[in-house]
């Protein structure tokens, strides 16, 4: 029975863990190219 449980589990938390890199893996890629684009103007802004 608690095979059964640790399984499932197992199966919920794998699911759960690939939606999360996936939308880490987005996050990071966004912030890479605001970071990037955010970066550029510094040149620019001086006064």
């Amino acid at each position: 029975m608690s095979s059964l449980i640790s399984k499932r589990l197992l199966c919920v938390l794998q699911k759960y863990l690939n939606s999360f890199s996936k939308l880490l893996k987005y996050f990071v890629w966004k912030f890479q190219k605001f970071y990037v684009y955010d970066k550029n103007p510094y040149n620019g802004n001086k006064k």
